[in-house]
């Protein structure tokens, strides 16, 4: 048996990825533009938005469409494709419990591993994963 500890990806890497969706959240809810130069520097400056890690990767693939809803700048869907395609590389179809989703009765569609529920309209993208609690945007039906 290993006594080796696993290596841990520092938190900053998660709160770097999160960073640019919180000011445009409150940019979006508030109206106050001030912080337009934040976002779109932290852009121009990092250029790969994609690692390893693929939470991290879809982390920023939101923030950059999130980006684009706000600015129209068609930078952000281009780095958002990539960033996608990156990701679904990644994917093994290996089906863990991360890549599996049930129907439950009530509507919800929840990944059994995390206890999360997908959600069809939040903050206007496609599809999230959020917490479940049984309101209409998380739940969906067999067609």
């Amino acid at each position: 048996m290993s006594t080796s500890t696993p290596e841990r990806r520092p938190a900053r890497a998660v709160a770097a990825a999160v960073a640019p969706s919180t000011v445009l959240t409150h940019e979006q809810a508030t109206g106050d533009r001030q912080y337009d130069y934040a976002v779109s520097g932290a852009f121009a400056k990092n250029g790969n938005f994609t690692n390893e890690h693929i939470d991290d990767t879809g982390w920023w693939a939101l923030a950059w469409l999130q980006a684009y809803d706000l600015t129209g700048d068609t930078a952000y869907p281009d780095t958002t494709r990539t960033a996608t395609d990156h990701m679904h590389g990644y994917g093994d179809g290996n089906g863990t419990g991360a890549q599996q989703w049930s129907l439950r009765t009530d509507g919800t569609v929840v990944n059994p591993a995390s206890g999360e529920c997908l959600d069809a309209t939040a903050h206007g993208t496609p599809l999230e994963i959020r917490t479940c609690h049984g309101g209409p945007h998380r739940k969906g039906s067999r067609t």
